[in-house]
């Protein structure tokens, strides 16, 4: 009966002494491998830690990870510059690898601009047009909400929005969010600075007075601007201003269609007085005056516009499509003129001392009494550069820039297939300055000079198959040596629509690498004639 125990005894002996040789895992070799790393301990500088082993990147933790004696020589942290010193670093950069911090330096590259210390995230998002949180949306922490479909009563939150944008703008919204619909009011600005934007755009987003008035009025906001946004401001009615009516303040408009406005005196789609105005895809169409500028008067301004077109406008008077007076300033990069009419000046009237330039502009199938396209006189200078005037029609005066007492430039300019007394004419105390330009196929005379003018100057430009004569008045003949009278081989043109004309050249054209060589096309090759030659 004794003998039981000692055999048990035995057995845990066996097994106590068994155990007391702790050489841990091992590998097929029979190398100890504690922290099965794949590294046995003759190779592993820190057996108890998976994460050190000869192969893994020396990181940021001042250890040696990689076991060959040097800490943090791969660094796992990157520096990026922080000019505006918010805290937040400038992505762009790409960022600096160290585990040292670095001098004028944030570890993150959060910043959306690093040139402005207010805008970071978790910033507040003002109503500016900006994104200060840096979250990819504009202005939503001092948005103001406004949905016609919405009932009345609402406090411009989201969920109780305005039903009308003037009840916004009453309530003191400086920062307007309006959601697509058809808003029956006219809307005034005064004394403010006030950003209205619509969710949608202009297709789906409409101020409409039914012609009870005009749309928007702007009054007085001296510089603090006025921003208006994806709406289309149609069906007004007024004296001055069918669609807006601005004065005395500082405005700009992105994605805005005018449509259908009318004036009794003067600017059915805008009028505009001692105002700066900032103008992004704008299209002014359809509207009619009974009596001047059916699209636009601007008056004592200053305006910068890209992407802005004037279609079918009306006046019953003067300037179909735009008049601008008294020194106005005005610069556009892609403006439109397309079937304007008006007893004088179809296209655009400039006067009292406007200085006026237009880069990359279309003008064609405008239409009037006197003056087809352009008239410019009191001193009012006009530059066009890569410009094109097409299938205007005037039954007096010039079909396409008229210049009296005044200076037009042209410069890589095509004019071709109007309808006048002459495509261009300058007279009584004017100046017309031409170079790089095409003048070819146009019904009546190419260029007519008065006797009266007071500078005239042609050059690296080709004037050819004008019906009546290529010249008429003081010059009856080419005034340079190095212009050219010959088919300028247009892609297509003499289209019954005149937006059918393809006027670029065919390649062998004469205008071909014939320009000023001032300087180059596009595609480095010497300048060609006419509105796509230059860089």
């Amino acid at each position: 009966m004794t003998a039981l125990p000692l055999l048990s005894l035995s057995l845990l002996l066996i097994a106590c002494d068994s155990s007391s040789d702790d050489t841990g895992p091992q590998d097929s070799a029979g190398s100890v491998d504690l922290d099965q790393d794949g590294y046995p301990e003759s190779e592993d500088c820190d057996d108890r830690d998976a994460a050190v082993h000869p192969d893994t990147p020396d990181i940021c933790n001042g250890k040696d990870d990689d076991c060959d004696e040097d800490v943090d020589e791969d660094p796992d942290v990157l520096w990026y510059p922080d000019d505006d010193g918010d805290g937040f670093g400038n992505p762009t950069d790409g960022g600096t690898p160290s585990c040292s911090p670095q001098a004028g330096a944030v570890s993150n590259g959060l910043d959306c601009n690093d040139a402005d210390a207010s805008t970071f995230p978790g910033a507040w998002d003002r109503c500016d047009g900006g994104d200060q949180d840096c979250d990819g949306f504009v202005d939503e922490d001092e948005a103001v909400f406004v949905d016609a479909s919405a009932g009345s009563g609402g406090d411009g939150s989201a969920d109780a929005p305005f039903d009308r944008i003037q009840a916004a703008l009453d309530a003191g919204g400086q920062c307007l969010f309006v959601a697509a619909g058809t808003y029956r009011e006219k809307v005034l600005v005064k004394g403010q600075a006030v950003r209205i934007v619509s969710v949608d755009g202009p297709e789906s987003t409409i101020i409409d007075t039914s012609c009870g008035g005009r749309p928007l009025t702007v009054a007085y906001t001296g510089d603090g601007w006025v921003h208006v946004q994806g709406f289309r401001l149609g069906g007004g009615c007024e004296e001055l201003g069918g669609g807006l009516y601005a004065i005395g303040s500082t405005v700009s408009l992105q994605d805005v269609d005018f449509y259908k406005n009318q004036a009794s005196s003067a600017g059915g789609g805008i009028y505009a007085e001692s105002s700066v105005f900032v103008f992004t895809d704008v299209s002014v169409r359809s509207n009619v005056a009974t009596e001047v500028a059916g699209g636009a008067l601007f008056i004592t301004s200053s305006v910068q516009a890209s992407n802005l077109s004037f279609t079918a406008n009306e006046a019953g008077s003067v300037a179909g499509g735009m008049y601008v007076y008294n020194e106005v300033d005005m610069e556009a990069t892609g403006i439109t003129f397309d079937r304007n009419a008006a007893y004088a000046v179809a296209a655009a009237y400039l006067s009292g001392g406007s200085s006026v330039t237009f880069v990359q502009a279309d003008v064609r199938a405008n239409a009037a009494e006197v003056a087809g396209g352009f008239y410019v006189d009191d001193r009012s200078e006009l530059t066009l550069v890569n410009a094109v005037l097409d299938g205007n029609r005037a039954t007096d005066y010039a079909s396409a820039i008229d210049v009296y007492s005044a200076t037009a430039n042209l410069q890589n300019v095509t004019i071709a297939h109007n309808t006048g007394y002459a495509a261009v004419r300058v007279w009584t105390y004017g100046y017309l300055w031409i170079q790089d330009t095409i003048v070819a196929s146009n019904i009546g005379y190419g260029i007519y000079s008065d006797k009266s003018l007071y500078g005239f100057g042609v050059s690296y430009s080709d004037i050819w198959g004008n019906s009546t004569g290529n010249w008429a008045g003081r010059y009856t003949s080419a005034p340079d040596s190095t212009d050219i009278s010959a088919d300028p081989q247009f892609v297509s043109s003499g289209a019954s629509d005149p937006w059918d004309d393809d006027l670029h050249l065919r390649s062998g054209s004469p205008c071909e690498n014939s320009g000023s060589r001032k300087t180059t096309d596009w595609d480095g090759s010497a300048m060609d004639m006419g509105a796509y030659g230059g860089p």
